[in-house]
């Protein structure tokens, strides 16, 4: 799996073989199939290890005063930049419906999904936002800002952006979007 990740971090996903992969963990390549039918399988087992789920603990920081959306996406920044290439992968396969990769992709985002949806129900509950949301769709909403952010940084960046910047207003959005409030 290692030697996969490294190869997605040289070339793009289409151009990656199983010859490459088997090179690169210095195995030969039948013994590839000993572990792994495809390099799909690989795709997805290195993508099982990483999960956004930690982001949803941040909202529970709201509870105890403290700056959740911030936190969140400090921590999420990091976590998208050294897997960009797996996310962007899973986010193709998925939305042609390939293989197990849709069920993927949920997987990985449930959490933190759920965590904003929590939040958007109890700010409608509170008036703060109109009844007229629906909470699960703005829980995709409230990911898609942070994840553009992430996927955008070094673009921003090299446009005159700062870390503070994004992290600042990415956190400002989010807590408009999920609570209502700025």
């Amino acid at each position: 799996m290692e030697a996969t990740a490294q190869l997605l971090k040289q070339k793009p996903y289409s151009d990656v073989r199983i010859t490459d992969v088997a090179r690169g963990a210095e195995i030969a390549q039948p013994n590839f199939y000993t572990y792994f039918a495809s390099l799909e399988d690989v795709i997805v087992a290195l993508a099982e290890e990483v999960s956004t789920s930690p982001l949803a603990r941040f909202i529970a920081l709201r509870e105890e005063g403290k700056d959740w959306a911030a936190a969140m996406v400090e921590t999420a920044i990091p976590i998208w930049r050294e897997h960009r290439t797996l996310f962007a992968i899973i986010g193709l396969l998925a939305d042609k419906q390939h293989g197990d990769f849709p069920r993927l992709r949920v997987q990985q985002t449930r959490d933190v999904c759920k965590a904003f949806e929590g939040l958007i129900r109890r700010a409608q509950e509170d008036g703060e936002l109109p009844l007229s949301i629906k909470p699960r769709l703005g829980s995709y909403l409230c990911l898609g800002v942070l994840s553009s952010t992430c996927d955008r940084y070094d673009l921003w960046t090299a446009s005159g952006f700062t870390h503070e910047d994004m992290v600042e207003t990415t956190a400002s959005m989010l807590r408009i979007l999920a609570t209502g409030r700025g």
